[in-house]
């Protein structure tokens, strides 16, 4: 029999653990706290299959931002492969310095040439700094992958699906190096209190340790982010419901007829 806080498949559905499910919670409560007025769990992304733990969307400052919130309850859940772990971490570390040390020199590029056309020679270079680019960030994504399981932290930074990320985390799991690039993270020290029915995780406030990158969020990104929060929301309110209908005591013969005759003259 698993544990209450790991997640098994069951007729090919993912059962949530209470953890995961406190965490998500407790992320959704923080965006609230943060002003974020809309939010809402398990959103689609604008333009892939992914679905976000938690997104948000808040009014202000106009035009408006957005906000999504991925949640790791283990270390396991955010590591694909720890044997192999360091080896990623250290090629990452290596193409981000890459990266950066590329953005830095392009600028400078011209003053390596030699005489002759400097218009030309400063377009030529662009298009060989353009591809350099492009061969770093492939390879980053290739590495994010095989760390992560998945290139979903590359993808969301690289298309800009929200104006800030942020991984959301037990004290501690996460160290900052290890975080995707434009990701910022989220501490919260989770407290199991146990009794003898069952397990409750509560979550403390949390700390918000490393702040995420600002990201060029286009507006139809946006647009399409607060679609997607306001289809989840509509959707966990119908959950609700129908939690709740399944829950309600049986309603008396007089009941029924009190209640049918209410809905019949509009009440």
């Amino acid at each position: 029999m698993m544990g209450v806080d790991q997640l098994h498949h069951s007729e090919g559905l993912v059962v949530e653990s209470r953890q995961h499910h406190q965490l998500k919670r407790s992320a959704a409560v923080y965006a609230r706290g943060q002003g974020y007025a809309a939010v809402a769990c398990e959103v689609r992304c604008p333009i892939s299959r992914y679905r976000a733990d938690v997104a948000g969307f808040a009014r202000r400052p106009k035009p408006g931002r957005t906000l999504i919130i991925e949640c790791k309850q283990s270390r396991a859940d955010f590591i694909r492969d720890r044997r192999t772990a360091e080896s990623l971490l250290r090629q990452r570390r290596q193409l981000l310095a890459e990266g950066r040390a590329m953005e830095a020199g392009q600028s400078l590029l011209f003053f390596g040439q030699s005489q002759g056309d400097q218009s030309l020679l400063f377009r030529h270079s662009h298009w060989v700094s353009d591809k350099q680019r492009h061969h770093v960030r492939q390879a980053l994504m290739k590495v994010e992958r095989a760390l992560y399981g998945h290139a979903k932290f590359a993808l969301m930074t690289r298309y800009c699906l929200a104006d800030q990320l942020l991984i959301a985390a037990p004290t501690g799991m996460i160290a900052p190096l290890e975080l995707p690039l434009g990701w910022g993270l989220l501490e919260f020290n989770a407290n199991r209190d146990v009794d003898d029915q069952h397990h409750s995780v509560r979550c403390s406030a949390p700390v918000l340790r490393v702040a995420p990158e600002e990201l060029a969020c286009q507006a139809v990104m946006r647009q399409r982010l607060v679609a997607n929060i306001a289809v989840a929301a509509t959707r966990e309110n119908a959950q609700l419901r129908a939690l709740w209908s399944a829950n309600r005591k049986p309603m008396s013969t007089a009941e029924n007829t009190n209640q049918a005759c209410d809905h019949a003259v509009g009440c």
